[in-house]
């Protein structure tokens, strides 16, 4: 049977130790939580799935350096730049668009079912394709069907014509139609600046930023841009990427002289200097966690072996008194289990309190219970078997020679 009472006031004789071992313990506990859920938020965001061939793609961007063009002009550039990237070798499909997925750069709006209705719009990221788009991409069509040609308007610099129809992302979707099978959802309209109808439902493609939250409710609407600027999304086959990249830097220039181009980029570079940012930060939070545990463990051994040797002539006693080691070794580790359950606990508040700040104020995210249990039993683990080495050598002790120490 365990005598919790004498564990309890040889503690309390020895409370430095003690509070110092507890307190060790939820600082750490309530570090490793927070940590945790920050890894977890940052792993979320980099394995979103991309949804797109994206080893196959990359993306142009170019500047019309004539002012005095018209939109006839501009237009006429656009599709001559297109129709040209189209027919070269190894080039599957390009679309001029904006929000292209990875860069950090685009366009979204307010998307509602009934804009009568109270509840508050979503927010969708705007995607300008036209009867290429899909095809650029390399996504699915999952219900109803793609623009047609003759369906595509041009997005002008002082308006143009409003587009009426919309194709949405299965995220968004089902979103703003829950519980809705999604053939059903074709015909139906949905409301932005205007009026659209749904005729299609695209699977899953990324946004062009990688807030996990949002990231692939995308709605895509027939247009393309009359613009100074433009950029064109191209897919090629396996392996002709970097030979279109350089054919596309040489050739392009000869359609038009005036035109700058700024940025030849494929979507790879585009996923590593995104997500450059969260992957350092997984590196950094997993060393964090790393040394608090090395501390924890350094830091224990070192208190406990402390505690146990100025006790070694009780010990002896014990010892000799007929105690076993099994006695000893099973005191030891119930009365430091005591101490790091304290820890335990107040670590626990403390990690609990910091999160709320943090989700709070600085946009954090929330503490799971499961993760959390993991990552307290976890840490628990590691403590004990810090006390377990310095309490194995208490037990090795002769009781004759221990009872000799003053």
């Amino acid at each position: 049977m365990l005598e919790i009472g004498p564990i309890l006031r040889s503690l309390l004789r020895r409370s430095t130790i003690a509070i110092l071992i507890a307190t060790q313990c939820a600082v750490v506990i309530a570090i490793l939580l927070n940590l945790y859920v920050g890894i977890s938020f940052q792993i979320k965001r980099v394995s979103q799935p991309s949804g797109i061939d994206h080893r196959n793609m990359f993306y142009i961007s170019v500047l019309i350096a004539d002012t005095d063009l018209s939109v006839e002009e501009i237009s006429s550039v656009v599709e001559t730049d297109l129709n040209h990237i189209r027919n070269l070798p190894g080039v599957i499909d390009a679309v001029q668009t904006i929000s292209i997925p990875y860069t950090g750069s685009g366009w979204s709006y307010s998307i509602e079912v009934d804009p009568t209705d109270q509840k508050s719009p979503m927010s969708s990221q705007y995607r300008m394709i036209d009867n290429h788009g899909l095809n650029t991409l390399g996504t699915q069509l999952l219900a109803g069907r793609n623009f047609l040609p003759e369906e595509v308007t041009w997005y002008l610099p002082y308006g143009g014509t409003s587009p009426q129809l919309v194709l949405l992302s299965k995220q968004l979707a089902e979103a703003l139609f829950p519980d809705t099978p999604l053939n059903e959802i074709i015909g139906k309209q949905v409301h932005t600046t205007g009026p659209l109808t749904v005729i299609g439902i695209v699977a899953t493609t990324h946004g062009a930023w990688q807030n996990p939250e949002g990231i692939h409710e995308i709605s895509y609407v027939p247009q393309k841009q009359a613009l100074d600027a433009s950029t064109y999304l191209v897919r090629t086959s396996s392996g002709s990427r970097d030979n279109v990249i350089r054919t596309v830097e040489q050739s392009l220039p000869n359609l038009f002289r005036n035109r700058l181009i700024r940025r030849i980029t494929t979507i790879e570079e585009a996923m590593k200097r995104q997500y450059a940012g969260p992957i350092a930060s997984i590196w950094v939070m997993g060393a964090t966690s790393a040394a608090l545990v090395f501390v924890v463990v350094c830091g224990l051994t070192g208190m406990v072996t402390f505690a146990i040797r100025r006790r070694t002539a009780h010990i002896g006693i014990r010892r000799a008194l007929g105690a076993t080691r099994f006695d000893i070794m099973r005191s030891l580790l119930v009365e430091y289990a005591l101490v790091i359950g304290v820890g335990v606990i107040l670590g626990v508040v403390l990690a609990v309190s910091l999160n709320v700040f943090m989700v709070r104020n600085l946009d954090y995210a929330k503490l799971s219970v499961l993760p959390s249990t993991f990552v307290v039993i976890a840490t628990v683990s590691v403590s004990m078997l810090s006390v377990v080495l310095p309490a194995r050598q208490a037990n090795s002790v002769d009781p004759a020679q221990a009872t000799r120490v003053t």
